[in-house]
């Protein structure tokens, strides 16, 4: 079959949608299909061409108003090239697919969960919606799927996919030597280290986890560090985390974004990753790509009951799942890891089997077997 994919995002752009596209795009090269990428907007780069060609449909950061031009260069490109399917990687990529109508192919959206909470879907027009428009819609969990149907109603939900991603297993599970990511990263190597990767923004619940780093034992704290990874999107939120970095009591550091290759020295150098998520009444956590990659790279989570976190964290199997916004569960799950080599090392183990489940090639599959019908 011959795919094309339409995303908003795109590497080196970071984030959950370029991740998607990208590695959909890799996987359905690996199982024969042909595939191109059409970028709205400029939030990625056309360097990413050895495999699969990537076209710009419009310039800038994305907005409504450049979706004219970006639907008349993409109905030219259609005209050119014909597709069995298009998928759609965001919600602003699949109104793109709406106004395009059926005839080019068998149109697909991906559900990451936030765009569901978003006005930009609640306030179009049937004709226009891609919930309501486009013949498949591919959600990332149950959870998503659950809160599509919920939150819009008559929406038809035989259409809803719920479809797990994956984790590219080969660039997480890199065999890296503990302690010299650590002397690259300047960490003690006698210290026990947790870490949080993601965006700096409420609905993380970065603040809960330093709060519980600072709950914990003063013997304990010595012999620890907290590491949280992650760029920043909300300034005020920032602010907040960074004041709170500089009033702890324990070795909290907050380093910024990284590179790739600084990250997996991040993985490899951590024994815990912890992910307190909170509810947010206008954004979800949708999945949880950064728990797999935890995951893959060997590392048990602390994490929440939190929207979709339970379908990827097994608690006591891969992980220890507490109530959101409880910094006390979280420090009593840090000191019980800490405390419990036996338990810590049965929970490594057994992220082998959650990565070897949640796999892109999975995903693909079901994805395409869907299309197919």
């Amino acid at each position: 079959m011959k795919f094309c994919i339409i995303t908003a995002e795109f590497p080196p752009y970071p984030g959950g949608i370029a991740t998607y596209a990208w590695e959909v795009a890799n996987e359905l090269l690996n199982q024969g299909h042909g595939v191109t990428v059409f970028l709205l907007g400029n939030q990625g780069a056309q360097s990413y061409t050895e495999r699969f060609p990537v076209h710009m449909l419009s310039q800038g950061t994305f907005k409504i108003s450049s979706l004219p031009v970006a639907f008349l260069r993409l109905r030219r490109a259609l005209r050119r090239e014909s597709f069995d399917a298009l998928i759609a990687a965001d919600h602003r990529s699949g109104l793109l697919l709406s106004m395009l109508g059926k005839r080019w192919g068998k149109r697909a959206m991906v559900l990451h969960g936030t765009e569901i909470r978003g006005k930009m879907l609640g306030f179009l027009p049937k004709w226009l919606n891609p919930l309501v428009e486009l013949e498949l819609l591919n959600a990332n969990s149950e959870f998503t799927k659950s809160l599509a149907v919920s939150r819009h109603g008559g929406l038809n939900a035989t259409k809803i996919l719920a479809n797990p991603l994956g984790v590219n297993r080969e660039k997480y599970s890199e065999k890296r030597d503990k302690q010299a990511s650590r002397k690259r990263l300047n960490i003690d190597s006698n210290k026990f280290v947790f870490l949080s990767v993601g965006r700096l923004e409420p609905r993380k619940g970065v603040e809960y986890s330093i709060d519980a780093a600072c709950l914990l034992p003063d013997s304990m704290k010595q012999q620890m560090e907290f590491h949280v990874v992650g760029r920043s999107v909300d300034l005020r939120y920032a602010e907040l985390i960074k004041n709170k970095i500089n009033a702890a009591d324990c070795s909290v550091k907050y380093t910024g974004p990284v590179a790739l290759e600084t990250l997996l020295d991040y993985y490899a150098a951590a024994d815990v990753f912890v992910h307190a998520a909170v509810p947010d009444p206008l954004t979800v956590e949708g999945f949880g790509l950064v728990l797999l990659e935890a995951a893959a790279a060997g590392l048990p989570s602390i994490a929440t009951f939190t929207d979709a976190i339970p379908e990827v964290v097994v608690d006591g199997r891969s992980g220890m799942l507490v109530l959101p916004r409880n910094s006390k569960a979280l420090a009593d799950a840090m000191m019980h890891l800490f405390n419990d080599a036996m338990k810590l090392g049965i929970l490594r183990q057994n992220c082998q089997s959650v990565v070897d489940y949640f796999t892109w090639r999975r995903h693909v599959e079901k994805l395409v077997c869907a299309l197919k019908s």
